[in-house]
Order: C-alpha cells, then sequence, then structure tokens
C-alpha cells in the first residue's frame, strides 16, 4: 500500500484541490516512476480527461505508532482547462478510486 498525494489545477496557475488516497502497488515506485491512476478504477474519465500517467515527483518513508512502515508519494499535478473540468476530475478521483479531495 502507498499514500498518494495529488493536486488538481483548473489551469497552469489557478490550483483547484489537493487530493489524498492509497493505492495497491505490487512494487514500491521510484522518483521517475510512472502511475496510471486509470488501471486502478472502473470509473469512467470524464469527459475532457485522458487520464494520462503521472510521475511520482517525491517519496517519503514515515512509521506509524505501531511501528509499521508507511511509503508515501508525491504525483505530478493533474492540470485541466477550467474548473467544471476539475470538479469533474476531482469527483473520478473520489468515486473511482476512493480517494479524499480536499477543495
Amino acid at each position: 500500500m502507498i499514500e498518494v498525494t495529488i493536486s488538481i489545477f483548473s489551469s497552469p496557475n489557478s490550483p483547484y484541490a489537493n487530493v489524498y488516497g492509497d493505492l495497491e502497488l505490487p512494487n514500491a515506485p521510484n522518483i521517475g516512476d510512472l502511475i496510471s491512476l486509470p488501471s486502478f478504477s472502473k470509473a469512467p474519465l470524464p469527459e475532457g480527461y485522458d487520464g494520462f500517467p503521472l510521475v511520482v515527483e517525491a517519496r517519503m518513508f514515515r512509521t506509524t505508532q505501531d511501528g509499521t512502515p508507511v511509503l508515501s508519494a508525491q504525483l505530478s499535478p493533474i492540470v485541466v482547462q477550467g474548473e467544471t473540468l476539475a470538479k469533474a476530475v476531482g469527483k473520478y478521483l473520489e468515486t473511482g478510486l476512493g480517494f479524499t479531495v480536499l477543495t
């Protein structure tokens, strides 16, 4: 299990939301690896969003209070055109992947 963090932008300079969630991956990703979120979801992609793979930009290990190691990864931002599409992508990540979207 890996914790991921993603930012959604409604234009190159307009942040829309921060997204947090867990993905089950066969191996721990390295910086520079690609992660294709649609491969984890059965929900259809919103119209206008191609679901291109995101790049692992940073990763961090931490331990929980009981000593369990957890890998967190910051993925490249999702940049779309307009707040309507940004909202639809956020909804897709919530319903299709169970992520938390904070606007």
